[in-house]
């Protein structure tokens, strides 16, 4: 029998790591066709076929789709909002592609529903060839970029926290054991872009601003998800997971809306005499017990 995403549970990658896929009742598709050198010449039309939508990208959008959309889901975000507008309109590309698509998405609030107030349902939308030029060379736009690049810290640090599980995988201070559980870097990693530009400016203010006088910061992002910040020495870890865990307890308890809670405790900079490390917390609306990760 062909394996297939339809008949997986799971798959390994090449490093010998088991990977789990989503519930076969959850999972969601989206199918795209990168057709490198085609110079706008390509057979395919973008949109629905017989297999499914497609989004059909060439060599002269895809590195504008992905320096854009340089998340998992952001990425992901614009593919179903795509599928919406087609859905419901009959959209002409006058001699661009999916960047102009991508322009006119970016400028109506990451979104393509305020296009159909107005009884603009199953309206014929011509994109001209144009738009992306236009908002990529923008005011606004680079104003974005330059809002945005502080969240590339957050990205650093999912990838030094990743390091660590790629490797030797972290230690789970729960079973005593060292563990390839990687909820808490996944929670990590769904953050948007914008969300990502928050909560690495918290993280940074919070470590190297000793005059807040705080020693704990949580800030709330997307998806129902909260983070805690922590700051304790590395001298005593026993104590600051515990504290860890209670102020992610707490988190729980005093925000209602909240699924998913990551933890993340660290020394302040410049102030450990045998060395710096970090635990995290994780707790999610599948498992309710706390998973602790800690990395040296």
């Amino acid at each position: 029998m062909a394996l297939t995403l339809e008949t997986q549970d799971e798959f390994k990658r090449h490093d010998g790591r088991v990977v789990s896929l989503p519930s076969k009742n959850t999972r969601k598709y989206h199918r795209v066709s990168v057709s490198l050198g085609a110079d706008r010449n390509i057979p395919l039309t973008y949109g629905n076929h017989n297999g499914g939508f497609v989004h059909v990208c060439d060599e002269h959008n895809v590195d504008v789709l992905f320096g854009v959309l340089d998340t998992t889901i952001d990425f992901v975000n614009f593919l179903s909002e795509s599928e919406y507008l087609f859905s419901n309109n009959s959209i002409i590309f006058s001699g661009g592609g999916i960047e102009d698509l991508l322009g006119l998405y970016l400028t109506h609030g990451h979104s393509f529903h305020l296009i159909e107030e107005g009884n603009l349902s199953s309206a014929m939308i011509i994109l001209e060839d144009d738009i992306w030029k236009g908002v990529s060379q923008s005011d606004e736009f680079n104003e974005m970029i330059s809002d945005l690049s502080s969240s590339y810290i957050w990205d650093r640090l999912i990838e030094y926290y990743v390091e660590d599980l790629l490797s030797d995988g972290m230690f789970d201070m729960h079973n005593k054991e060292v563990t390839q559980n990687e909820l808490a870097l996944i929670a990590m990693a769904m953050q948007p872009r914008g969300h990502r530009a928050n909560l690495a400016e918290s993280f940074i203010e919070f470590i190297n601003k000793p005059e807040l006088k705080i020693a704990s910061r949580v800030v709330v992002g997307d998806s129902n998800t909260a983070f805690v910040f922590l700051i304790g020495p590395s001298t005593d870890r026993e104590v600051r997971s515990q504290e860890l865990i209670l102020r992610c307890l707490v988190v729980r308890g005093r925000l209602p809306n909240i699924i998913t809670v990551v933890g993340i405790a660290t020394d302040r900079p410049g102030t450990s005499q045998i060395g710096y490390s970090s635990d995290i917390a994780y707790s999610g609306h599948s498992d309710h017990r706390f998973w602790f990760y800690s990395i040296t």
